[in-house]
């Protein structure tokens, strides 16, 4: 069960889906309105979503900690990197490539 008990407006949390939001108000009865950006979530005192049926999509937050949101940005860059691979490989020379393999067998 997630702590939310601490939680206050203005506090980035996450996801149990790694979703980061801040959270936007808390109701008098302890609900949680956290905006994603293009969209808002409310979650009970709890902290679980609330007014989703389905147990395989509800989500919980907690707060996001300076390790964790280190950790999704290091994922991240790693993401783009392969990406920038994929669309520009015909840049990639052989000797680009074995440099590469190189630095990623330290």
């Amino acid at each position: 069960m997630p702590d939310v008990s601490d939680l206050k407006v203005g506090d980035e949390v996450i996801t149990n889906h790694d979703s980061i939001g801040v959270v936007k108000r808390i109701t008098p009865t302890g609900r949680i309105v956290v905006d994603f950006g293009n969209y808002e979530v409310r979650y009970g005192k709890d902290g679980w979503e609330l007014g989703t049926e389905s147990v395989y999509y509800k989500t919980n937050i907690r707060l996001l900690t300076p390790e964790k949101k280190q950790e999704l940005e290091d994922i991240k860059t790693i993401r783009l990197c392969i990406k920038y691979f994929d669309l520009h490989h015909d840049l990639l020379t052989v000797e680009k490539a074995i440099r590469i393999v190189e630095i990623l067998k330290e």
